[in-house]
């Protein structure tokens, strides 16, 4: 139940943040760069086309003798949401799968509604300007309400695109009474011009069980055409 509670609560931050480019120059404020960036989320969603893509979801924790990993075919499509085949999996126990079962389920349905309650956004953050470089922006992310899906952390913003190519960070709140504050790292890179999510990594301690891993890691992004 408790590894249930954890893979179900990072659901939100494991998905990942749909984005794609706006020029960055002209803006001086962190939350001006954190403004054009939740307007550039909208706008990915509005074009991102239909694409099918391949993850491998890995559970790990000292009590298994092996990693548990299930490879999944996620399928896009605008209007529809996302939908999911289990194609293999390995050293997943029955509670184990029922807890990735949960994860992909309720991913289908949240693809499907407008809400995304870890979204980056002056609704859900305050940010601050900690550095930039060359090539990226480094925004502090300070939660505006304790919430489990909200990190206290930082994000990469790349130039000039305003696409976030990283989002770390620990929970805001304990995920549950079984569950602490979660680690979590989300790594982003450019597929045909939309930024989308190609590994996570979330960790946590669960009482009785300790320290657990889930990640998550994308194949290539394949799109319709248009």
């Amino acid at each position: 139940m408790a590894r249930h509670v954890f893979a179900l609560s990072l659901l939100y931050l494991c998905a990942g943040v749909r984005l794609c480019g706006l020029p960055l120059e002209q803006f001086e404020s962190a939350d001006e760069i954190a403004s054009d960036v939740a307007k550039a989320s909208q706008l990915q969603s509005r074009h991102l086309p239909a694409y099918s893509v391949t993850r491998q979801y890995t559970v790990k924790n000292s009590h298994l003798k092996a990693p548990a990993i299930m490879q999944v075919q996620l399928t896009y499509k605008p209007g529809t949401g996302k939908q999911f085949k289990v194609l293999s999996s390995r050293g997943v126990s029955a509670l184990t799968r029922r807890a990735l079962m949960k994860i992909l389920e309720t991913e289908t349905n949240d693809s499907r509604t407008h809400s995304n309650p870890s979204s980056i956004t002056l609704d859900h953050y305050s940010f601050e300007l900690d550095a930039t470089e060359q090539s990226d922006y480094k925004l502090r992310l300070v939660p505006r309400h304790k919430s489990k899906y909200l990190l206290n952390g930082y994000a990469l913003v790349k130039r000039p695109n305003a696409g976030i190519i990283r989002l770390e960070g620990r929970t805001s709140k304990r995920l549950s009474f079984w569950v602490g504050q979660a680690y979590v790292v989300q790594d982003f890179s450019e597929y045909a011009g939309f930024w989308l999510p190609y590994k996570t990594r979330s960790t946590a301690t669960i009482r009785l069980v300790g320290e657990t891993e889930l990640s998550i890691e994308a194949g290539e992004y394949r799109f319709e055409s248009r």
